[in-house]
């Protein structure tokens, strides 16, 4: 829970709150917190405010000269905090708010079945983030979400764990580099139709899941090790699928975390599983 704080444009005294992570006053032992309030975020002036570890406004100060962002950036970022008010956020707003970064991480680990965790303080946006996520993954459900207040970083917390207050991935099993969801990425941000963004992604994961299936019952059918490039040929021959390179990186990959003992029955070049860029 984050310390909502009143405040007042300094220029032209436009009232306005701004919200503090507790911890960041009470770990301040002397000094001031020091909190930079963007061009827009209240009014049209940039300013900066000086709490004590109180929650008390000690002063203001402006700000005389700040670096814009590229319009459609801004324009983009201030769609995105105005979807917040509403109660249905599309992906391209979510990727606006927790970075495309962020968003891929959640898609990869969730199509790798590797359990989530997610430090969010936003309700709003957790509730859509299981909306979207909740329709193809039903495993979802076990996702863990936590407010700052109660993440512990000495705990010792299993699977992907992502801060969505600083925009960071704090732990991730899995390294690889994920180049097809780059695709998808670029698809949504092209799109305009929050419908069409979202049939976007249900598409990819259902287009993954299926290649995956089949993969699975190839290597359940095979009595000897098959080297992973073979499995792109019998996928194009006896199935009509084309898979490029990544996307086979990616389909072994599931197939390493969700069926070890069908991956060891893969063979490739490399051993390095789990932990790195595979290939």
């Amino acid at each position: 829970m984050s310390v909502s704080i009143a405040i007042n444009c300094p220029s032209c005294q436009e009232p306005g709150k701004v919200n503090i992570p507790p911890d960041l006053l009470t770990k301040k032992s002397t000094g001031l917190v020091t909190v930079n309030v963007p061009k827009d975020f209240i009014c049209e002036h940039a300013f900066q405010i000086f709490i004590d570890r109180n929650g008390k406004v000690r002063g203001y100060q402006n700000v005389d000269f700040q670096l814009e962002m590229r319009k459609e950036i801004k324009e983009t970022v201030k769609s995105a905090l105005a979807e917040l008010k509403r109660t249905d956020i599309s992906i391209q707003g979510i990727m606006s708010i927790i970075t495309s970064n962020i968003f891929l991480r959640i898609t990869k680990c969730s199509l790798l079945g590797i359990p989530i965790t997610i430090i969010s303080n936003n309700q709003l946006l957790n509730e859509n983030l299981k909306v979207t996520f909740g329709e193809k993954f039903p495993d979802f459900a076990k996702t863990q979400f936590v407010n700052e207040l109660e993440y512990n970083e000495e705990y010792s917390w299993t699977g992907l764990v992502v801060d969505l207050y600083f925009k960071m991935v704090n732990q991730d099993p899995s390294l690889s580099r994920f180049l097809i969801g780059q695709g998808l990425s670029s698809d949504i941000w092209r799109s305009n139709d929050p419908v069409t963004q979202r049939v976007l992604f249900q598409n990819f994961v259902e287009r993954l899941n299926l290649d995956y299936n089949i993969i699975e019952q190839i290597l359940k059918n095979e009595m000897e090790k098959v080297k992973l490039a073979t499995l792109g040929k019998i996928l194009e021959k006896s199935f009509k699928l084309k898979v490029d390179r990544d996307r086979l990186r990616f389909l072994y990959e599931m197939v390493q975390f969700r069926n070890p003992k069908l991956a060891a029955k893969v063979v490739t070049f490399d051993n390095r599983i789990k932990s790195m860029d595979l290939f």
